[in-house]
């Protein structure tokens, strides 16, 4: 997740805005899953992020993670 970090700073700089979007990239793109055999997606991850995103699986994470960003004071 550093490497997410970075690349977000380098275009929105060193901010808290730059650590949700590397949050959100992290559980949107990279997190791990186990697709279940009775979805029908068992093995396929790529296919079973989708109804994770659209349902909002890791919604309360992201919040979460917004919220402890903006009681973050600048320095």
């Amino acid at each position: 997740m550093p490497d997410l970090f970075a690349g977000e700073a380098e275009r929105t700089g060193r901010t808290a805005y730059a650590g949700e979007r590397a949050v959100t990239e992290y559980l949107d793109h990279f997190a791990p899953i186990r697709p279940s055999a009775a979805s029908g997606l068992k093995g396929d991850k790529p296919a079973a992020r989708g109804p994770r995103l659209l349902e909002g699986a890791d919604d309360e994470l992201k919040s979460r993670a917004h919220r402890r960003l903006m009681l973050l004071r600048p320095s």
